[in-house]
C-alpha cells in the first residue's frame, strides 16, 4: 500500500483531498499546464473570495450575445459558511489570468435527506455534503469580453468503467506548514517541500492522471492524487471526439465520521443536542483509543488531539453549561474533529490513498437544464 498525505484543515469548504505516494514510495507528482499554448486552459479556473483562493471551476456554457456570459460548474461546498450557508461575498472567478464577477445561482443544500448524500463506493460511507455541485454565472465588469473562452463538453456514456484512465485539472494552493497534517510514518516533515514540488509550487493550473478505482454511477473514487484548491477540478477522459468531462473532484475518501460531524453542526445552528454531541465525541474518541491499544503509534497531532477531546467529553459529562458557550465556538470544535477524520482512519490502517468525484451521470440532469 502506499502512503498518504492528508491535509488538516478546520474550515467547512475543506475536503481534505490526499496526496500520496506509489508503491515504489515515491511522491506522484502532478504535471504543469502550459497555459499559453494548452486550449484547455482557457475553460479552467479558480475562484477568489477577498484574498483568499477558494477551489477549482470549470466552463460549461459560454454565451456570446450582446450580454455575454458564461456559466462555470463546481463544488456547493467551496460557498459554505460556517452555519452551512451559502456565502454571498463578492467573488471572482479567474481563468487565464482573466479576472470575472461571479453570481452563484440558487441552490439549496437539502441536510435532512439522506438521499441527497452518496456513497463513497470504496469505504461505503457516505459524503459529507448533499448533491455538492454548484454552477455560477460570470460577467465581465464591461462588453469587453474574452471570446477566447472554451466550454467543456459532458461525455454521453451512461457509465465510465472501472479501470478507465482519466485526468483531473485544477489549481491547488500552496502547502502551509500548519496545514501538513500527516505523512504515514515512513514519512518526514521534510517531505513538505517535496510535497509543494508535488504540485509546482501551487497557485498555478496542474493535472494529475490516474485511474477509476471504483464507481457506484453517482461517485467514483480515482487514484489521482490531489490538493486542497482542487476541489471542483473536472475529471476528464481522451476520447475518439477530444477530451470529455465525466465527473467532478470532491476532495478524499469519506469517512465514517465526516457526514454525522456536518449533521451535528447542522443541529448545533438550530439548536444544541448535547447527547448527539457527547455521542458524536465518544465515538471518535473511541476509534482513536483502538488505535493506541492495537500498539499502533500515532502521529504527534493526533495523541494532542486526543488529549483535547477527552477534555471536551468530559466537560459535557461534569455538566457545563453550554450556555455559557456560543454555538460559533461549538461548530469550531466540531470543524475541528472533521478535519482530522482521515488522519485518524489512516492511522487505523483503513485505504485511504485516493480522492472521490462525483460522476457525470449524477449531475447530468441539472447540467442539462442549464446547457
Amino acid at each position: 500500500m502506499s502512503t498518504e498525505c492528508i491535509f488538516i484543515d478546520s474550515k467547512p469548504y475543506i475536503m481534505t483531498e490526499v496526496l500520496f505516494k506509489d508503491t515504489c514510495g515515491n511522491w506522484i507528482f502532478t504535471q504543469p499546464v502550459d497555459e499559453s499554448i494548452d486550449p484547455i486552459a482557457n475553460s479552467i479556473g479558480y475562484f477568489m473570495i477577498g484574498a483568499e483562493m477558494r477551489g477549482t471551476g470549470f466552463i460549461i456554457k459560454i454565451n456570446q450575445n450582446n450580454n455575454p456570459y458564461a456559466i462555470v460548474l463546481t463544488c456547493a461546498h467551496i460557498f459554505i459558511n460556517s452555519t452551512l450557508g451559502l456565502r454571498d461575498d463578492p467573488t471572482r472567478f479567474i481563468v487565464k489570468g482573466e479576472s470575472y464577477n461571479v453570481k452563484i445561482m440558487p441552490k439549496f443544500l437539502n441536510w435532512s435527506d439522506k438521499r441527497k448524500f452518496p456513497k463513497d463506493p470504496i469505504s461505503g460511507n457516505r459524503i459529507s455534503i448533499p448533491e455538492d455541485w454548484l454552477f455560477c454565472e460570470i460577467r465581465k465588469d464591461n462588453k469587453n469580453y474574452n471570446y477566447s473562452l472554451i466550454a467543456l463538453v459532458l461525455s454521453n456514456d451512461s457509465f465510465i468503467p472501472q479501470e478507465t484512465n482519466v485526468k483531473i485539472y485544477g489549481f491547488p494552493k500552496p502547502i502551509e506548514y500548519m496545514n501538513f497534517g500527516h505523512c504515514a510514518p515512513t514519512s518526514k516533515i521534510t517531505d513538505l517541500s517535496i510535497l509543494n514540488n508535488c504540485i509546482h509550487g501551487g497557485n498555478k493550473l496542474v493535472f494529475s492522471e490516474g485511474k477509476i478505482l471504483a464507481t457506484n454511477r453517482e461517485i467514483m473514487s480515482i487514484s489521482c492524487p490531489s490538493s486542497n484548491g482542487m476541489c471542483g477540478s473536472p475529471i476528464i477522459i481522451n476520447t475518439d471526439n477530444g477530451i470529455r468531462v465525466v465527473g467532478i473532484l470532491h476532495g478524499g475518501p469519506s469517512g465514517t465520521t465526516h457526514k454525522k460531524i456536518m449533521l451535528t453542526i447542522f443541529e448545533t445552528i438550530h439548536g444544541i443536542n448535547i447527547n448527539a454531541l457527547l455521542g458524536l465525541l465518544k465515538k471518535i474518541n473511541k476509534q482513536i483509543k483502538t488505535i493506541e491499544s492495537a500498539g499502533i503509534q500515532i502521529c504527534y497531532k493526533l495523541h494532542r488531539y486526543r488529549t483535547e477531546l477527552e477534555i471536551c467529553i468530559q466537560a459535557i459529562q461534569n455538566g457545563v453549561e453550554f450556555t455559557n458557550f456560543n454555538s460559533s465556538e461549538i461548530i469550531e470544535q466540531l470543524l475541528d474533529h472533521y478535519s482530522k477524520v482521515l488522519l485518524i482512519e489512516a492511522e487505523s490502517g483503513r485505504f485511504t490513498d485516493y480522492n472521490i468525484g462525483l460522476t457525470h451521470e449524477l449531475l447530468r440532469n441539472d447540467i442539462n437544464n442549464i446547457v
